[in-house]
């Protein structure tokens, strides 16, 4: 694990699976998906086990031959009627308090996802977080790409950015974008396979944990 000098300035986060746990309505959604286009469904066990790095990319790797897109508009339409019918993220425990004393602690903190980016802002109001989160990069398509946008527009340096992520994607777009990497173990993905990666912090329990490693 990566010891630091305390130079971090921009926590970025990823939002599903690290700060809003939302596995069913994603699951279900998915579901849909694959019901439409006339795709076996699969067991939210196996659903999680084999999530990439967005809906598209999972549903492309399903045989779903459509406009990324395309795909992406269904995913979200399917993700608000679930929504309208109760099936709604919920805040994963302690983010809230979290994410405040590292905002006290001077840490300026963004949200980098491939969820799209008003279920995020919307998310993020119903959390009592908006106010502290200084930027949110939703709807990307390539995770380090964001990254490196993010740098750019916070005006930091790439050694100033921790990335906090639940999916071994997250880890490599970090590597990817040059910026320093940490897991939590409360998403989408197994710690085993978090591990893996190797990020630079290791793999967390949860969102608490960032508060102690020293950044």
């Amino acid at each position: 694990m990566t010891t630091h000098n305390g130079s971090i300035e921009v926590i970025g986060l990823d939002w599903s699976g690290v700060i809003s746990d939302d596995r069913r309505p994603v699951y279900e959604a998915n579901m849909y998906l694959l019901r439409e286009y006339k795709k076996p469904t699969i067991t939210s066990e196996e659903f999680f086990r084999r999530s990439l790095a967005s809906a598209q990319d999972f549903l492309l790797s399903r045989g779903v031959e459509e406009d990324p897109a395309v795909l992406f508009a269904k995913y979200k339409k399917y993700l608000e009627m679930l929504e309208r019918a109760g099936i709604s993220p919920k805040l994963i425990e302690n983010a809230d308090t979290v994410l405040q004393s590292l905002y006290n602690r001077g840490k300026r903190l963004a949200v980098v996802s491939t969820h799209p980016t008003e279920n995020i802002q919307r998310e993020a109001c119903s959390y009592g977080i908006d106010r502290i989160i200084e930027l949110i990069l939703g709807s990307v398509e390539s995770k380090a790409a964001a990254l490196t946008q993010l740098v750019t527009q916070m005006k930091t340096q790439p050694k100033n950015v921790l990335y906090c992520g639940d999916m071994v994607h997250d880890i490599r777009s970090a590597k990817e974008a040059g910026v320093l990497s940490v897991a939590v173990a409360t998403g989408y993905h197994s710690r085993k396979k978090l591990v893996a990666e190797s990020p630079d912090f290791g793999v967390l329990r949860n969102l608490s944990d960032l508060l102690t490693i020293g950044i």
